[in-house]
């Protein structure tokens, strides 16, 4: 698995983020297909980018998350076509939170792509990590399962543990465009790009990574030290983007 880093990683300020990754070496024949993200704001005014899927039948607007795996959803997200497999599913995030839910398979649209038969999560309960607090303690509502959003698409290619629900879902899309993809994080003009042209490959340098997780070097002119330098892990789903 390789990850490509953008040369200019982050612009502090207008918040501006591109990365791109591929599963595979080689691109889908075909046009790139630019998917439209849209800036949706926290209740404390933090910025997150949504993303319009179809789940079978179902169209919702879903958390894009570069820093996690696989499309988990509320059950009620499911379409009529959404067939649970009995497996179960789970996970938790950074922020304590943790699901309970069944892997599902099912058709599944992203802009003009789609995929017939993608593993996803249905979330049925989720709670807080034992000893820890969360956004669902006393009984609250965690922003990307509920408040803003029913459900996160994570685009990590990390793959899942063995027997483990779910992958990315972009490679399962046809045609393999979902391959390779550009996430352009600038709260201006957000968007997903599948199957990029290899004009805008070109624009990227080619980093090996594991597990995702890239080294590379931030650099502020005007603050000290001036760079800092270590594991890089791009996640457009966190709290803040810094």
């Amino acid at each position: 698995m390789q990850w490509i880093v953008g040369r200019s990683l982050f612009v502090l300020g207008t918040v501006a983020i591109a990365v791109i990754a591929t599963a595979f070496v080689a691109r889908s024949a075909g046009e790139p297909v630019v998917v439209p993200l849209y800036v949706e704001r926290g209740p404390h005014g933090d910025v997150r980018l949504g993303i319009d899927v179809t789940i079978d039948d179902k169209k919702a607007r879903v958390l894009v998350d570069t820093g996690s795996v696989g499309l988990r959803v509320l059950a009620s997200a499911g379409g009529t076509a959404t067939r649970r497999t009995g497996r179960s599913a789970g996970g938790a995030y950074g922020s304590g939170l943790m699901l309970h839910g069944v892997e599902a398979r099912t058709p599944l649209a992203i802009g003009s792509a789609r995929g017939d038969d993608v593993t996803i999560e249905l979330v049925d309960s989720f709670d807080c990590l034992p000893g820890r607090t969360c956004a669902v303690t006393n009984g609250g509502t965690p922003e990307m399962f509920g408040v803003l959003f029913p459900g996160i698409m994570g685009l990590r290619l990390r793959d899942a543990p063995r027997g483990d629900c779910c992958a990315n879902p972009l490679p399962a899309l046809a045609g393999g465009v979902g391959r390779s993809y550009i996430v352009h994080a600038n709260v201006a003009d957000p968007a997903l790009i599948l199957n990029p042209d290899p004009g805008s490959v070109a624009k990227f340098t080619m980093v090996e990574s594991a597990l995702g997780i890239s080294r590379g070097c931030v650099r502020i002119p005007s603050a000290q030290p001036s760079e800092v330098c270590g594991e890089v892990l791009f996640d457009t789903g966190t709290r803040r983007w810094s």
